[in-house]
């Protein structure tokens, strides 16, 4: 993944990306990533520029994050530091 990403170098071979690629991926340390200030909403906003609260909600949404959880901070207290 890392080499895809372009973060290591391949040992031997070839590594080819096609153009149009898009790689995403959510770490087992993704709290380490987060803004913990942050509510959800607030945070793909931060990150993705020019996205409206309704695109944020509505990408969110497809994760099963609903009603309060758009408001609620990123917070150790509350759960949001564990992966659904």
């Amino acid at each position: 993944m890392k080499v895809l990403l372009g973060e290591l170098q391949p040992v031997d071979g070839l590594v080819w990306l096609n153009p149009n690629a898009s790689i995403a991926y959510f770490t087992q340390h993704h709290i380490d990533q987060l803004n913990l200030g942050l509510t959800p909403v607030q945070w793909i906003r931060e990150l993705f520029a020019g996205t409206t609260e309704v695109e944020a909600r509505r990408h969110l949404g497809k994760f099963g994050l609903m009603g309060t959880h758009f408001r609620t901070q990123h917070d150790a207290r509350n759960g949001f530091n564990e992966s659904m």
